[in-house]
C-alpha cells in the first residue's frame, strides 16, 4: 500500500467528509446555465475526483469494468426505473398536447444527455456508495446492527445532500411546503440510496448501480431535454402549485420504492459479517 492509500485508509470518515466538501465547492463555484453542456463543466471534474479517490482507496480494480453482477443489478432495478418511465411519458405527452416544438438540435441534446447522465451515475454512486458508505462500513460494519446503520445513514446523507445543495444555491425555505418538499425528497432519494447500497454490497460492482442510476435520471429528464433543451432541476419550489406537484411526485416515488427497500433489507440480512467495505477488506 503506497503512502496516499495508507492516509485515506487510516481516516475513512475524514476522507469521506473532505471528499463531500470538495464536491460541494465544485458544484457551488462552477456556474452553469442549466444546459447539458454547461452542466458537464461540473460533472467532468466531479467524476474524475470521485473515481480518482475510489482508486486511491482501493485500487483500479474497483472501477475496472466487470460483467459480474450486472444482470442481477438490472433485474433488481426494474421497479426503480418505473418512476423515470412514468415521468418521461407524462412530460412528453403534456408537451405534445400543448403543441410544443421539439428542440432543433434534438439528436445532439440526447447524445449530450447520455454522456452527462453516465458521468452523473458514476459520480454519485462513486461518491455515496464508493466513498461515503465504505467509510461508514469501515467504522460500523462488524455487526448486523452496524451494517444496517451504515446503509441507513449513507442513504439519509445521499437524500439530504440533494436538498442541502439547493439550500446553498437558493436559500433555505422554512415554509411548511418548503420543509415538506425537503422531507419527501430526502426520503425518496434516501430509499434509493439504501437500495443501491445493498446492491453494491452484493455485487461489489460499481458499474451496475452507476448505469442504472444514470439511466433513471436520464429518463426523468429526457422530456425536458427534448422540448426545452435544459436538464436543470429544483427539488423545492416556492410556487404553491409546483410545490404540490413536487410533493405528489416524490410521494409516488416513495410508494414505488417500498418493495425495493423490503428486498434490500432481506438481502442485507443474508450477507455474512463483517462487512467492512473496501477500506478494510480485499474486494474481488
Amino acid at each position: 500500500m503506497n503512502k496516499k492509500q495508507s492516509l485515506v485508509n487510516k481516516y475513512p470518515l475524514v476522507t469521506a467528509f473532505v471528499a463531500l466538501v470538495i464536491a460541494f465547492v465544485l458544484l457551488l463555484t462552477i456556474k452553469t446555465d442549466g444546459t447539458v453542456l454547461q452542466n458537464l463543466r461540473q460533472e467532468v471534474p466531479l467524476t474524475i475526483l470521485t473515481l480518482g479517490l475510489v482508486v486511491a482507496i482501493g485500487g483500479f480494480k474497483l472501477i475496472k469494468f466487470q460483467s459480474n453482477g450486472l444482470g442481477f443489478t438490472f433485474r433488481k432495478s426494474i421497479i426503480y426505473l418505473i418512476p423515470g418511465i412514468l415521468v418521461a411519458s407524462s412530460t412528453i405527452f403534456a408537451a405534445i398536447s400543448a403543441h410544443r416544438a421539439l428542440q432543433p438540435n434534438l439528436i445532439l441534446l440526447i447524445l449530450e444527455g447520455v454522456f452527462f447522465y453516465s458521468l452523473l451515475g458514476f459520480f454519485e454512486e462513486g461518491m455515496f456508495r464508493g466513498v461515503i458508505l465504505q467509510a461508514l462500513l469501515a467504522k460500523f460494519g462488524k455487526t448486523r446492527r452496524g451494517l444496517f446503520g451504515a446503509i441507513i445513514i449513507g442513504g439519509i446523507i445521499f437524500g439530504f445532500v440533494h436538498i442541502l445543495l439547493g439550500w446553498f444555491q437558493s436559500g433555505v425555505d422554512l415554509s411548511v411546503l418548503g420543509l415538506l418538499q425537503a422531507l419527501v425528497k430526502t426520503l425518496s432519494a434516501g430509499m434509493a440510496g439504501y437500495f443501491f447500497g445493498a446492491i453494491y454490497l452484493k455485487t461489489k460492482n460499481l458499474w451496475g448501480i452507476a448505469i442504472v442510476h444514470g439511466l433513471s435520471d436520464f429518463l426523468l429528464m429526457i422530456g425536458n431535454l427534448m422540448f426545452t433543451g435544459s436538464n436543470s432541476v429544483s427539488y423545492v419550489s416556492s410556487d404553491p402549485k409546483q410545490a404540490m406537484t413536487t410533493l405528489l411526485i416524490n410521494t409516488i416515488f416513495i410508494l414505488i420504492y417500498i418493495p425495493l427497500v423490503v428486498g434490500a433489507t432481506r438481502q442485507l440480512k443474508s450477507l455474512t459479517l463483517p462487512q467492512l467495505g473496501f477500506y478494510r477488506e480485499n474486494w474481488k
